[in-house]
């Protein structure tokens, strides 16, 4: 009788232990999160790239390679006038909101793609032709505006050929002087404030730098209070609701001889704000001669 006994609490043990294996098997486990290594260094091929950062003191030896650690969490990088022709390394800045490269003339190409946090960037007078700043959905301010003149090619065979705005919809100031743009789509940018595409301040009153951007709609910025638009190639302009119920505060489009008109929200405004400012010697409401201001 022992040995039945002794058989049916086997049996019944053998039972409990295959449900509670089934009962185990049945939860899901957890996945696995995996975390992004982060290398101990990040390579910096061009000398005067690493020599920058030794002399902020983010690296010490002169080595093509900077301690990943000492870089990632840095915010603020101003790297003008470095003669650095290769920005590699740029990608594990992951923290960084503000970059300039302003005047390293022989730089071709940046990728800043990684660069996510980005609110500010320059890469004036830089020999950049193309930069993608999709990823760069932080940019309030892009200073992308270059030297121009009889003695400098931008404008000509230096400068942007092309940019894609479509993504940035927080960018607040555009600077784009003296490029070779020959289109320039912001109506997604709804923020947008200002708009320098001309050829700038010192040669306002030439036929030198600009751009060759033909149209320009700028109906959907309803903030947008500047407007540089001079030395282009403009035919068709639209400034209606931008700010101040259409009447911006500057409104520059000299030197665009195929513009015949401006699209505006209230022509008599307009014409009386042109006329008044003109009369104290006010050059920021400018506009060719055969260009009117239409309804």
């Amino acid at each position: 009788m022992k040995y039945i006994y002794v058989i049916i609490l086997a049996l019944l043990f053998q039972d409990c232990s295959k449900s509670e294996l089934a009962t185990k098997s049945s939860v899901p486990e957890k996945p696995e999160v995996k975390q992004e290594a982060i290398p101990v260094f990040t390579d910096i091929p061009d000398q005067n790239f690493e020599k920058a950062l030794i002399e902020r003191k983010l690296d010490t030896i002169l080595d093509a390679k900077v301690r990943t650690v000492n870089i990632m969490y840095i915010e603020q990088l101003f790297l003008d006038r470095a003669g650095i022709t290769n920005m590699t390394g740029i990608q594990a800045f992951k923290n960084l909101k503000n970059l300039s490269v302003y005047k390293n003339s022989d730089l071709k190409t940046l990728d800043v793609t990684q660069n996510t946090k980005l609110t500010n960037l320059c890469i004036s007078d830089c020999d950049i032709s193309t930069i993608d700043i999709s990823k760069n959905t932080e940019l309030v301010e892009i200073t992308f505006q270059n030297s121009s003149g009889p003695t400098t090619p931008y404008g000509t065979t230096k400068g942007l050929i092309s940019i894609d705005l479509t993504k940035n919809k927080k960018l607040e100031k555009v600077y784009l002087w003296a490029n070779r743009l020959t289109a320039l789509d912001v109506s997604m940018c709804p923020n947008l404030v200002d708009l320098w595409i001309g050829a700038g301040e010192s040669l306002l009153n030439s036929d030198k730098g600009g751009n060759f951007i033909e149209y320009l709609d700028l109906s959907k910025n309803p903030k947008l209070n500047v407007l540089m638009a001079d030395n282009n190639k403009l035919t068709y302009l639209n400034i209606k609701g931008t700010a101040n119920n259409g009447l911006p505060r500057t409104c520059v489009t000299k030197n665009n001889p195929n513009l015949l008109e401006i699209k505006v929200t209230n022509k008599k405004r307009v014409d009386d704000h042109a006329y008044y400012l003109k009369s104290i010697g006010n050059i920021w409401y400018t506009k060719d001669s055969q260009t009117q201001y239409v309804e």
